[in-house]
């Protein structure tokens, strides 16, 4: 199996299957659940390849679009399935196997493990914070078991690395972007009082917030 990757296409609403579509350029990965050609991301080929593949992309973050459905989480999941049997797995090793990992946003559910046999499970389950990198995303996936639900987000060192990852690059790009704008555009940005135009504009530069009545979760040791 060659090596491929893309947003995962037709799947008639399952994590695994279908079909990909590579994009011209790979940059940072912004997975939206609302949208059904953008809501997953998945890579194929051997499992040797699949890591070595995600290792080389240091700079390539994965995050998720603001999405109002409180069945969806701000946490990401990476799944690793296969259509090989376990026998064919035993004989040819895990690296030669053939698997297709899958990146999506998480539901509120995926932090517990179907063990029901009519289901297709997945080989190894991560729970991943939104604005991982791919190549962190290889380095937990070398040192997760199999058949079980890994909750990485409770890494308190991956934790900090990727929020000050992600907020670099929300200021890297608000200076970028209010740098490449005329003077007359960046006053339009600032009022919010404006036309209709200049409110989109803001609402596309500034962050999401969403409130919530729940309380945080607790922070995990």
């Amino acid at each position: 199996m060659a090596l491929k990757y893309g947003f995962l296409q037709g799947t008639f609403g399952l994590p695994y299957g279908g079909y990909c579509v590579q994009p011209r350029t790979l940059a940072d990965i912004l997975l939206d659940a609302s949208n059904q050609h953008l809501s997953m991301f998945c890579v194929t080929g051997t499992y040797a390849e699949v890591l070595a593949w995600l290792s080389r992309q240091d700079d390539i973050m994965v995050a998720n679009h603001h999405c109002t459905q409180d069945t969806y989480t701000h946490d990401l999941v990476v799944e690793l399935y296969t259509h090989s049997s376990r026998l064919k797995r035993l004989f040819k090793g895990l690296s030669g196997t053939d698997v297709q990992l899958v990146i999506r946003i998480a539901r509120t559910w995926d932090r517990r493990l179907n063990r029901t046999s009519q289901d297709f499970r997945p080989l190894v389950k991560i729970i991943v914070p939104a604005g991982i990198t791919l190549k962190e995303i290889s380095e937990k996936m070398r040192t997760s078991a199999p058949d079980s639900v890994v909750d990485a987000t409770a890494d308190k060192g991956l934790l900090s690395v990727v929020l000050e990852r992600v907020s670099t690059r929300d200021s890297m790009q608000w200076r970028e972007v209010r740098a490449s704008m005329e003077p007359r555009e960046q006053m339009e940005v600032c009022d919010t009082r404006g036309s209709q135009e200049s409110s989109s504009r803001v609402r596309f530069l500034l962050p999401v917030y969403r409130r919530s009545e729940q309380p945080p979760p607790a922070y995990a040791e």
